[in-house]
């Protein structure tokens, strides 16, 4: 399936809430159950559709490369110095954290760029700002593996000696 958006029956929009994803693809499964119609859409699709989208991340991505954006050859062009430097200095704040206070740090750093870059991302798409679009997306899949890797990485206090 090559929409995702077209495979749910839904308009291609970022501000899909959850419940309306859902219930789209509760639908989608229905009208395309091979009792129904002889299978024109197989549930596998459904279901890759509906987990492309309920990530927001993803579901931007679509958007952007349906707009054009490629973002698979370009990422890292849309990435600012500042966003670069902001990552490398929390990346080196978690690799000397020994301490739970040191991570909470660094995940707090990630939850406030995160707030940062989300309205960023829906303003930019809301307006069919593609490029300022294509950073804020860059930037929050930057954030989400800092954050992958925050929860990856050992919390517990350094023994007393």
């Amino acid at each position: 399936m090559s929409c995702p958006f077209a495979a749910l029956g839904l308009l291609p929009t970022f501000g899909l809430t959850p419940a309306v994803l859902e219930r789209a693809y509760y639908q989608a499964l229905q009208n395309h159950h091979p009792d129904r119609t002889g299978a024109a859409l197989s549930g596998t699709a459904i279901n890759a559709a509906y987990q492309q989208l309920k990530d927001p991340l993803q579901r931007a991505q679509v958007l952007l490369q349906q707009a054009g954006v490629d973002l698979s050859t370009q990422a890292q062009t849309y990435l600012t110095p500042t966003v670069l430097e902001a990552l490398f200095t929390q990346r080196e704040a978690l690799a000397e954290a020994t301490t739970s206070a040191e991570h909470q740090a660094v995940q707090q750093a990630v939850q406030q760029a995160e707030a940062t870059w989300w309205p960023t991302l829906e303003k930019a798409l809301a307006s069919n700002d593609y490029p300022a679009a294509a950073r804020a997306l860059v930037a929050l899949q930057s954030w989400a593996s800092l954050k992958r890797d925050l929860a990856a990485a050992p919390t517990a206090e350094a023994p007393h000696a």
